[in-house]
């Protein structure tokens, strides 16, 4: 209609204004909220790095008083757990960056290593990935290279993308004992109930609860007889 000469902007516009400005000013509320979380999770981090091990200390000894060498126990399953799931999320996501920048690079995209390091942030995110692969298979095919597309589809968006359910749960195991399926279960399940911040917790639950199940089937309360 713009080009036709039919009609001007601001008509055209006009039934869209009350729309756009409800999208702009929610979208900068939005970036405003992230923009503090960020700047409130950096100053946090800032005391926790330097006064964490004080902290550490100072928890151990408090659930220690309360609940006992139980509660200590717990407390470090608790922090070897998530220790195991930040190497396992981040170990996962170099290895899935990697492989979908090679797979950039055979397709003949441009700016196959931009793509691959911004692939390896998206990968945290569920179907992250896509935002990067599903528009360059789309623009592939646009250019006729349509076995290219094919390609990177299987590629990145099945082989790549599968990676993150098998090589995530035996990364995050070599850090504890826990069976496989008690890790695979926590992130699935953490997934499902918490969002992205359930890839940490779901896995640190399940790892505690289990680790009290399995003290507790076997070992012997005080003033139980003790079998001969």
């Amino acid at each position: 209609m713009l080009a036709s000469g039919d009609s001007n902007l601001r008509t055209t516009l006009r039934p869209y204004l009350g729309q756009i400005r409800d999208g702009v000013l929610a979208s900068g509320g939005h970036l405003l909220s992230g923009t503090s979380l960020i700047a409130l999770s950096v100053l946090i981090a800032f005391f926790l790095y330097r006064d964490g091990r004080t902290a550490v200390r100072r928890l151990h000894s408090i659930v220690g008083r309360i609940a006992g060498a139980r509660a200590r126990q717990s407390l470090d399953v608790a922090a070897d757990t998530i220790n195991g799931v930040v190497h396992g999320v981040l170990g996962t996501a170099l290895v899935q960056a990697i492989a979908a920048t090679v797979g950039y690079w055979i397709a003949g995209l441009p700016g196959a290593l931009l793509l691959g390091f911004i692939t390896f942030f998206l990968t945290l995110v569920p179907m992250g990935p896509a935002l990067i692969w599903l528009p360059a298979a789309i623009w592939l095919a646009s250019q006729g290279r349509t076995g290219m597309a094919i390609f990177l589809v299987a590629w990145v968006g099945l082989l790549v993308g599968s990676l993150e359910n098998i090589l995530r749960p035996i990364l995050i195991g070599r850090s504890s004992d826990l069976p496989f399926i008690i890790i695979f279960l926590g992130i699935v399940g953490g997934l499902v109930a918490f969002g992205l911040i359930g890839i940490f917790l779901g896995p640190t639950l399940l790892a505690v609860a289990y680790g009290l199940i399995r003290e507790w089937s076997g070992g012997n309360e005080p003033g139980d007889a003790v079998a001969e």
